[in-house]
């Protein structure tokens, strides 16, 4: 209740910015009484805004001297989980066919194994720190210039921050929170970063990247002062993190940032529902804080939105559809949108290996590629029956080249949409994600991913039936739509999938 009081009266200041709200003068009359209303008026707002920001400053001292005190007793030691492996499958070859074959027969599939539930609702807000963060005014600071992903972002750090030295024992890390808690020298900087992951569209992933970036400038990497400043700024975000301190060789300390999604390849430790990520793949047995800084969030590895970032332009390329050979789209990409993808975990839902696919197909198309491919496709299909749209859109992405994972990276690797449309070709996930992508932002139809065991493809619910094979679940029908059966129509089912072992991932975009 206390908390929720502190967000509203915070809402209160962001909206007045510290400064007293306008008041109509009346006009003005020598000695009038008005004049000595208005002062008073003045000083009491002044006075409220004053003793707000003092209870948010005295909140937050609060809860950092008991998360002191915490860190100070024993903590626990564990054996860290092993890395969970992305799964892997054989993978299906393409099928070609030699010509646009007509529409299938219907064709109804067995009901999918697993349904998974629609999960993907809107997304929650970003963390936010326990108590609003107010820099002192008269603050003095230096900019620290942050390049991150090709964009340069300049964060304040103030005149005061001075950072202690952190010994790698419970005592000497309780002592060193105190010390940065106590000083109010970071508070300019954290505003800062969260005044940028807002104006720059940070995810929670490019907002835990662009702390540890600023850590670098700061502290000496890696060292028990950046573990700790990278928690601290981190958990004063609003964010979950623990800090762990290894017990092999010399003892040292490292920030675990914690997530209820799965990091795959990255050991962990699992507690209260949260999986806390240790980024060293050395590290397999620590002794773990007990608990979060208060009122703190896990970190969401889905993008509902992609990040705002310097242009740095690849050269176009053309894609023109091949069984409508007169439609084609000219796209380039932004390559430092390709850099942050590239740098991106792979990750999905804890014991649903399915649902990683789910993660690259909710994020958006970037507005630089939608601004160049969608008037195109859009004109293609003006006029044109949902049906025929839909077999026009399969065709444009049967029309990028099918590449397998393992001959262009070595490892599997699912694709962005952009990703697929700026890379020579991907394979059939890659196909599935942006056909979705695609069918969303020109048909605005319910769509889905398919899984088979080796192949992925994506099923649409029309409002009309178009024939063909489809799934059934919960009444409604949704038609197969294969990307990568070349140049097939939509309602094509791969033949040499397993159709009895259907996994049905439907999406909300």
């Amino acid at each position: 209740m206390k908390r929720t009081l502190y967000i509203a009266a915070a809402a209160i200041l962001t909206l007045t910015s510290g400064t007293a709200a306008p008041v109509s003068a009346a006009p003005e009359t020598p000695g009038s009484k008005y004049d000595d209303f208005l002062k008073k008026s003045k000083s009491e707002y002044d006075s409220f805004l004053n003793d707000a920001k003092k209870d948010y400053s005295d909140f937050r001292s609060k809860a950092n001297d008991d998360y002191a005190s915490f860190l100070s007793a024993p903590w626990t030691p564990v054996n860290l989980n092993a890395p969970k492996q992305k799964p892997k499958d054989r993978t299906l070859p393409p099928v070609r066919q030699p010509k646009k074959q007509q529409s299938p027969r219907p064709d109804k599939l067995p009901a999918p194994e697993i349904i998974i539930p629609d999960r993907n609702r809107d997304p929650e807000p970003q963390p936010q720190p326990i108590a609003p963060v107010q820099p002192r005014q008269d603050e003095a600071t230096s900019d620290i210039p942050v390049t991150i992903y090709g964009t340069q972002v300049t964060i304040p750090v103030s005149s005061r921050f001075s950072m202690p030295e952190v010994a790698a024992s419970e005592s000497g890390v309780a002592k060193a929170w105190t010390a940065l808690a106590g000083s109010g020298s970071l508070d300019a900087t954290i505003k800062a970063l969260l005044d940028a992951r807002s104006s720059y569209r940070m995810s929670d992933w490019m907002y835990f990247r662009i702390i540890s970036l600023l850590v670098e400038r700061l502290a000496p990497a890696p060292s028990n002062e950046a573990a700790l400043l990278k928690a601290f700024i981190f958990s004063q975000s609003g964010y979950s993190v623990r800090m762990g301190i290894v017990m092999q060789g010399a003892e040292r300390l490292i920030a675990m940032p914690g997530t209820t999604d799965v990091i795959y390849g990255m050991s962990y430790y699992n507690v209260d529902g949260k999986n806390y990520f240790t980024f060293d793949p050395d590290v397999t047995r620590l002794r773990i804080t007990g608990k979060d800084f208060s009122g703190a969030k896990p970190m969401n590895l889905v993008m509902s939105q992609l990040p705002r970032l310097s242009m740095d332009a690849s050269p176009m390329r053309t894609i023109a559809c091949v069984g409508y050979p007169d439609i084609k789209a000219t796209v380039n990409s932004n390559l430092n949108l390709m850099r942050m993808f590239d740098d991106y975990p792979a990750s999905g839902r804890p014991n649903e290996s399915t649902s990683k696919y789910a993660y690259y197909a909710q994020t958006p198309l970037s507005e630089s590629t939608a601004s160049q491919l969608l008037p195109a496709l859009r004109k293609a299909i003006s006029g044109k029956s949902e049906k025929d749209a839909a077999n026009i859109i399969i065709d444009f992405c049967e029309s990028i080249p099918y590449v397998y994972d393992n001959e262009a990276w070595g490892h599997d690797r699912a694709f962005f949409a952009d990703e697929t449309l700026y890379y020579p070709g991907g394979d059939c996930e890659d196909h599935a994600i942006l056909f979705v992508r695609l069918i969303h932002e020109l048909l605005k139809r319910p769509v889905a991913l398919v899984y088979f065991p080796g192949h992925l493809a994506a099923a649409v619910q029309f409002s009309t039936d178009p024939g063909g094979s489809y799934i059934e679940s919960d009444g409604k029908r949704w038609t197969i739509c294969d990307p990568t059966i070349f140049y097939a129509p939509i309602g094509t089912c791969m033949p040499t999938v397993d159709r009895s072992k259907a996994v049905l991932i439907p999406l909300t975009l």
